[in-house]
Protein backbone atom coordinates (compact mmCIF):
# COMPACT_ATOMS: atom_id res chain seq x y z
CA UNK A 1 0.00 0.00 0.00
CA UNK A 2 1.38 3.50 -0.51
CA UNK A 3 1.27 5.07 2.89
CA UNK A 4 4.16 4.75 4.85
CA UNK A 5 3.02 4.49 8.36
CA UNK A 6 0.02 2.84 10.08
CA UNK A 7 -1.34 6.00 11.20
CA UNK A 8 -1.39 7.16 7.91
CA UNK A 9 -4.23 7.30 5.57
CA UNK A 10 -4.35 5.52 2.22
CA UNK A 11 -2.97 7.37 -0.57
CA UNK A 12 -3.12 6.92 -4.52
CA UNK A 13 -2.44 9.36 -7.16
CA UNK A 14 -3.65 10.13 -10.43
CA UNK A 15 -2.87 11.97 -13.27
CA UNK A 16 -6.03 14.09 -14.98
CA UNK A 17 -6.76 12.65 -18.06
CA UNK A 18 -8.42 14.60 -21.16
CA UNK A 19 -12.12 12.81 -20.59
CA UNK A 20 -11.98 13.93 -16.62
CA UNK A 21 -12.72 17.72 -17.57
CA UNK A 22 -15.57 19.62 -17.93
CA UNK A 23 -16.75 21.82 -20.05
CA UNK A 24 -15.08 24.45 -17.79
CA UNK A 25 -11.74 22.88 -18.83
CA UNK A 26 -11.24 21.41 -14.78
CA UNK A 27 -11.73 18.24 -13.41
CA UNK A 28 -15.47 17.35 -13.27
CA UNK A 29 -17.36 16.25 -10.19
CA UNK A 30 -17.98 12.72 -11.50
CA UNK A 31 -14.23 11.95 -12.04
CA UNK A 32 -13.56 12.71 -8.61
CA UNK A 33 -15.76 10.22 -7.63
CA UNK A 34 -14.11 7.88 -9.96
CA UNK A 35 -10.62 8.96 -8.60
CA UNK A 36 -12.04 8.20 -5.27
CA UNK A 37 -14.05 4.68 -5.56
CA UNK A 38 -10.83 3.38 -7.39
CA UNK A 39 -8.67 4.36 -4.27
CA UNK A 40 -11.38 2.20 -2.45
CA UNK A 41 -11.17 -0.47 -4.46
CA UNK A 42 -7.12 -0.77 -4.70
CA UNK A 43 -6.88 -0.33 -1.16
CA UNK A 44 -9.60 -3.22 -0.67
CA UNK A 45 -6.83 -5.16 -3.46
CA UNK A 46 -3.40 -4.22 -2.45
CA UNK A 47 -4.94 -5.68 1.26
CA UNK A 48 -5.47 -8.84 0.29
CA UNK A 49 -9.17 -8.86 -0.84
CA UNK A 50 -9.40 -8.61 -4.92
CA UNK A 51 -12.90 -8.31 -6.91
CA UNK A 52 -12.20 -12.26 -6.82
CA UNK A 53 -12.32 -12.08 -2.84
CA UNK A 54 -15.50 -10.37 -3.39
CA UNK A 55 -17.19 -13.08 -5.18
CA UNK A 56 -15.68 -15.94 -3.61
CA UNK A 57 -17.11 -14.46 -0.46
CA UNK A 58 -20.24 -13.48 -2.00
CA UNK A 59 -20.22 -10.00 -0.76
CA UNK A 60 -20.08 -6.51 -1.17
CA UNK A 61 -19.94 -2.56 0.03
CA UNK A 62 -23.24 -0.96 -1.31
CA UNK A 63 -22.99 2.51 -0.82
CA UNK A 64 -26.09 4.18 0.97
CA UNK A 65 -24.83 7.69 1.53
CA UNK A 66 -21.92 9.84 -0.44
CA UNK A 67 -21.54 13.70 0.96
CA UNK A 68 -18.84 15.58 -0.72
CA UNK A 69 -17.92 19.25 -0.64
CA UNK A 70 -16.15 20.76 -3.73
CA UNK A 71 -13.57 22.96 -2.68
CA UNK A 72 -11.03 24.17 -4.92
CA UNK A 73 -10.49 22.94 -8.55
CA UNK A 74 -8.25 21.25 -10.59
CA UNK A 75 -6.34 22.14 -14.11
CA UNK A 76 -5.79 19.36 -16.63
CA UNK A 77 -2.55 17.31 -16.66
CA UNK A 78 -2.55 17.64 -12.81
CA UNK A 79 -1.48 14.64 -10.58
CA UNK A 80 -3.79 14.67 -8.06
CA UNK A 81 -3.45 12.54 -4.73
CA UNK A 82 -6.26 10.78 -2.98
CA UNK A 83 -6.07 9.93 0.70
CA UNK A 84 -8.64 6.76 2.42
CA UNK A 85 -9.36 6.88 6.23
CA UNK A 86 -11.54 5.03 8.21
CA UNK A 87 -14.10 7.98 9.70
CA UNK A 88 -16.97 5.02 11.44
CA UNK A 89 -18.04 1.65 11.76
CA UNK A 90 -20.70 -0.01 13.67
CA UNK A 91 -20.36 -1.88 16.31
CA UNK A 92 -21.21 -5.57 13.98
CA UNK A 93 -19.17 -3.92 11.43
CA UNK A 94 -22.06 -4.22 9.17
CA UNK A 95 -21.76 -0.41 8.50
CA UNK A 96 -18.91 1.53 7.66
CA UNK A 97 -18.03 5.43 6.56
CA UNK A 98 -15.16 6.42 5.01
CA UNK A 99 -13.31 9.78 4.89
CA UNK A 100 -11.53 10.95 1.59
CA UNK A 101 -9.71 14.36 0.16
CA UNK A 102 -8.70 14.88 -3.15
CA UNK A 103 -5.62 16.85 -2.86
CA UNK A 104 -4.19 19.18 -6.04
CA UNK A 105 -0.89 19.35 -6.84
CA UNK A 106 -0.28 22.97 -5.00
CA UNK A 107 -1.55 20.96 -1.85
CA UNK A 108 -4.71 22.60 -1.28
CA UNK A 109 -7.73 19.98 -0.36
CA UNK A 110 -10.00 20.08 -3.89
CA UNK A 111 -12.57 17.56 -2.05
CA UNK A 112 -13.59 15.88 0.97
CA UNK A 113 -16.00 13.20 1.14
CA UNK A 114 -17.55 10.76 3.05
CA UNK A 115 -18.85 7.46 2.10
CA UNK A 116 -21.30 5.13 4.25
CA UNK A 117 -21.47 2.07 2.84
CA UNK A 118 -23.06 -1.72 4.00
CA UNK A 119 -21.86 -5.39 3.20
CA UNK A 120 -24.52 -6.93 1.29
CA UNK A 121 -24.81 -10.57 0.69
CA UNK A 122 -24.80 -10.84 -3.53
CA UNK A 123 -26.97 -13.81 -3.34
CA UNK A 124 -29.51 -12.68 -0.70
CA UNK A 125 -29.35 -8.84 -1.45
CA UNK A 126 -29.55 -8.30 2.20
CA UNK A 127 -27.50 -6.73 4.39
CA UNK A 128 -24.79 -8.98 6.29
CA UNK A 129 -21.23 -9.15 7.87
CA UNK A 130 -18.51 -8.61 6.50
CA UNK A 131 -16.40 -12.06 6.11
CA UNK A 132 -13.16 -11.94 9.03
CA UNK A 133 -10.74 -11.76 7.00
CA UNK A 134 -12.32 -8.45 5.10
CA UNK A 135 -13.46 -7.12 8.26
CA UNK A 136 -10.01 -7.27 9.99
CA UNK A 137 -8.77 -5.25 7.05
CA UNK A 138 -11.29 -2.73 7.31
CA UNK A 139 -10.23 -2.20 10.91
CA UNK A 140 -6.85 -1.73 9.99
CA UNK A 141 -7.31 1.09 8.02
CA UNK A 142 -6.09 4.45 10.26
CA UNK A 143 -8.87 6.19 11.84
CA UNK A 144 -10.00 10.02 11.43
CA UNK A 145 -9.61 12.27 14.53
CA UNK A 146 -13.49 12.08 14.09
CA UNK A 147 -14.12 8.51 13.91
CA UNK A 148 -17.11 7.49 15.51
CA UNK A 149 -19.41 4.80 16.33
CA UNK A 150 -22.00 4.19 13.55
CA UNK A 151 -25.76 2.85 14.45
CA UNK A 152 -27.91 1.79 11.60
CA UNK A 153 -29.59 5.53 11.51
CA UNK A 154 -26.33 7.00 10.42
CA UNK A 155 -26.63 4.80 7.30
CA UNK A 156 -30.50 4.95 6.31
CA UNK A 157 -31.78 7.87 6.25
CA UNK A 158 -34.53 8.08 9.55
CA UNK A 159 -37.53 9.96 8.06
CA UNK A 160 -36.56 11.56 4.55
CA UNK A 161 -39.05 12.78 2.68
CA UNK A 162 -39.82 10.33 -0.14
CA UNK A 163 -42.29 12.81 -1.90
CA UNK A 164 -41.68 12.69 -5.66
CA UNK A 165 -39.77 15.63 -7.37
CA UNK A 166 -41.68 17.09 -10.08
CA UNK A 167 -43.67 14.59 -12.29
CA UNK A 168 -42.58 10.81 -12.45
CA UNK A 169 -43.36 10.90 -16.56
CA UNK A 170 -41.55 13.31 -19.05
Amino acid sequence: MESTSSNMPYLRKFRVRWDDLDVNRHVANTAYGHYMIQTRMDWFREGGFAQADFDRERVGPAILRDRVFYLHECPPESVLRVSLALDGLSADERFVRFAQAVYAPNGHMAVKAWCTFCWIDLDARTVREAPAALAALVRQLPRTDAFAELRKADAFPVGLDRTPIGPLEA
